[in-house]
């Protein structure tokens, strides 16, 4: 296996050493090994762990921001769940008051009639 295709893969292509052994069907020992020989290996790893972090802090805000967000979805459906069950509340009074003096005006009625 030649040696320039895993260090093209690796430094140029910036694939794993699982991918390129995987691609190459070599063990990723052989790839590691290889790779840790060129002189380009300490800041390749350099700019892979910054790329890496770069990554997860952005990862790391993606869910937080969601996170906020389903909170927000819950807190504004638990509002409006209060809500409607106030409104309910409200029109069962209003029924109430509304059955009230239909009551009392039919009594007036019979009692005007009679």
């Amino acid at each position: 296996m030649s040696k320039e295709i895993i260090i093209n893969l690796f430094y140029i292509e910036h694939y794993s050493t699982k991918e390129i052994a995987e691609e190459l069907n070599i063990s990723s020992a052989y790839v590691s090994k290889i790779v840790k020989q060129d002189e380009r290996y300490m800041e390749e790893k350099q700019y892979r762990k910054e790329l890496s972090k770069d990554k997860r802090k952005i990862s790391q805000n993606k869910f937080v921001k969601n996170k906020r967000e389903r909170q927000r979805i819950d807190d504004c459906y638990a509002f409006m769940k209060h809500q409607q069950a106030q409104d309910m509340k409200d029109y069962n009074e209003i029924d109430d008051k509304t059955l009230n003096i239909l009551k009392y005006f039919i009594l007036n009625l019979q009692h005007s009639v009679a």
